[in-house]
């Protein structure tokens, strides 16, 4: 995105870009008016799921488990919560499952930005993670479902068909 001109950022001496929070906050802005709105699912479309890990083998188990469901999902991962972030600017997802412990922006700040986008207010948000305590002075967003690891994707199933369920009928 830097290359091709839609985000300003330097390089480090070691090649390494950095891109300032302002810059992709301003690009999300310009974008919003042209990407379609989250929640806004019918029946033409799957539904759309991103989940933030950054553990390959775990990834490879949702894509495991949630294509046994043989439901009409559009699935897509990434490893952090700046990609999340990214990836959410092009097109909104219906659902993010997003674990905390991550590189370069960890789920705390990822679920705070989306959060603070009123275009995701109605992208629902799961947290799943292994940490045996929530974080205090990372506060999270109210109205969050916090899943612990291992995850139990029976109850996962579940909640992701009624939300498909509930955006075909809106």
């Amino acid at each position: 995105m830097v290359e091709a001109g839609y985000l300003s950022a330097w390089k480090t001496p070691g090649g390494h870009r950095r891109i300032p929070v302002n810059e992709i906050n301003r690009y999300l802005a310009e974008r919003g008016s042209g990407r379609q709105r989250a929640g806004t699912a019918n029946s033409k479309r799957p539904f759309r799921l991103l989940v933030a890990e950054d553990s390959l083998v775990m990834q490879k188990m949702y894509a495991k488990k949630i294509e046994s469901w043989n439901l009409p999902i559009d699935l897509s991962f990434v490893s952090d919560g700046y990609s999340a972030l990214l990836r959410m600017a092009k097109r909104a997802p219906d659902l993010v499952i997003m674990d905390l412990k991550m590189p370069r922006m960890d789920g705390y700040d990822a679920i705070k930005a989306i959060r603070a986008d009123h275009d995701f207010d109605s992208v629902d948000i799961i947290i799943v993670s292994g940490l045996p305590k929530l974080s205090a002075e990372k506060a999270l967003p109210d109205h969050l479902i916090i899943y612990k690891k291992p995850l139990d994707f029976s109850k996962l199933n579940g909640f992701v068909e009624a939300c498909i369920g509930r955006l075909r009928v809106m």
